[in-house]
């Protein structure tokens, strides 16, 4: 994890970039009521396995209404804002994923 150090940081937000305008399938996914250190201004958030280009992967789906997190729903990764870092203020993106179906919010 790029922790502290701007160089760092920056290599890793190029590799957050090029994940950007992956589609994927909803294959399964939870509701976090109780969250972790660090993380309890997010509760509640879903977490889910989308399916990307044939691989699995994981990660936190955004912008989500409660009737509308099913399995088989089509996502989107979008980069998100997930903490500040120390003193500095460095901002750490990551890739979030929302549905599909071409609202902005």
């Amino acid at each position: 994890m790029a922790k502290g150090f701007p160089a760092k940081v920056w290599r890793e937000g190029k590799r957050v970039s090029g994940c950007l305008d992956q589609k994927g399938k909803l294959l399964h996914f939870t509701k976090v009521n109780v969250a972790g250190e660090g993380c309890e201004n997010l509760v509640p958030y879903v977490v889910g396995l989308i399916k990307v280009n044939g691989q699995v992967v994981e990660g936190r789906i955004v912008d989500w209404e409660q009737k509308e997190i099913k399995k088989g729903v089509k996502l989107e990764a979008v980069a998100r804002r997930l903490r500040v870092d120390g003193k500095e203020g460095l901002i750490k993106y990551g890739i979030c994923w929302r549905m599909s179906d071409g609202r902005k919010k």
